[in-house]
């Protein structure tokens, strides 16, 4: 009777039919489809009613997580890119059969693509990120996040050295729009990130006092950013009725992104191998050249540790063979 009773609740998770043969074709079919991985949402269901954590997928992580970010990252794009492309490798996996195997796959799969190891590390970072929040919302065992958290960074990443020199920041500001003219003046002459100048609102701006207020940075923390007389001249003239410093005339909302203007502008300079965000390398190298201290452009470029600041600072040939020179007017030959 038993038996007979599991048979008919297991009957009764498929289509409804009056033929038990059919019945029972039908569901071979529908263990085949979840086995397959084609039924998530049931492994899911069937799964929750047993330890903490189980039953959930990859995906649902991926969902929560993202919820979860929203309102607490600033560069939420950049890690919504990362969770949907960690996704689309795990998908239907469920957490608690993650493991360190899993992390260094991730590493692996981006090297193999012949992608940086920066990148292959920032993937890595997102997973075990993932896993923290799956681990402290009771979706998995803690265990299972200090598996992944054994994945280490991959040494040997290259500090981008790409900064903007006199001749090509003429250049670009020439075959720039009006509106990222503006942009790109900010930019270099603030060490603004991107998101930064396009979310800017005229409140933050103090024209009077100098001052430009950003909350909630990247780094979590609020920051500065003193008007210099480029900036003041740059700021000072133009419109101010929006609410937003950069407003799309057409869309009357802040610019979303500037991509393809950005691109154009680069192509028509005929520069290459350059990024939005290589304008605040060139803030920090060229700050750095003019002799701002080590310490003034970290906090200008609101970094919380030095190294980093270091990884945003390059010379050019000319500046460090000056430098060479010091020792030779200090320390002489008698």
């Amino acid at each position: 009777m038993g038996k007979h009773n599991e048979g008919r609740k297991k009957i009764q998770k498929i289509p409804k039919t009056t033929n038990r043969k059919t019945a029972e074709i039908k569901y071979a079919e529908f263990i085949t489809e979840i086995m397959t991985g084609k039924k998530p949402e049931v492994t899911e269901a069937l799964n929750s009613e047993g330890k903490k954590g189980s039953g959930y997928t990859f995906s649902g992580l991926a969902d929560k997580y993202l919820e979860f970010a929203k309102n607490r990252r600033n560069s939420i794009k950049n890690r919504s890119y990362e969770v949907r492309a960690l996704e689309r490798k795990f998908k239907n996996k469920r957490l608690e059969d993650f493991g360190y195997q899993d992390a260094i796959r991730v590493q692996n799969d981006v090297i193999d693509k012949n992608q940086s190891r920066s990148n292959a590390n920032r993937q890595a970072a997102c997973l075990k990120a993932m896993f923290r929040f799956a681990a402290d919302s009771e979706m998995v065992d803690e265990s299972v996040y200090f598996k992944i958290k054994k994945c280490k960074n991959l040494k040997g990443e290259k500090s981008r050295d790409r900064y903007l020199k006199q001749d090509e920041f003429n250049r670009l500001l020439a075959s720039c729009n009006s509106y990222l003219r503006n942009i790109v003046i900010i930019a270099v002459y603030s060490g603004m990130r991107k998101s930064e100048i396009l979310n800017l609102k005229w409140e933050q701006v103090d024209l009077e006092n100098k001052i430009i207020s950003l909350y909630k940075t990247k780094n979590g923390e609020n920051r500065k950013v003193y008007i210099n007389s480029v900036l003041y001249n740059t700021l000072s003239v133009m419109d101010k009725k929006g609410l937003y410093v950069f407003l799309n005339p057409e869309t009357k909302k802040p610019y979303c992104d500037i991509k393809k203007s950005f691109k154009s502008a680069l192509e028509k300079a005929n520069i290459a191998d350059f990024r939005f965000h290589d304008l605040r390398h060139t803030f920090a190298s060229q700050s750095a050249m003019a002799n701002t201290r080590k310490g003034a452009l970290q906090k200008l470029l609101g970094h919380k540790t030095a190294s980093m600041t270091d990884r945003y600072t390059h010379f050019e040939d000319d500046y460090l063979r000056e430098n060479a020179e010091n020792i030779c007017h200090s320390f002489v030959i008698v």
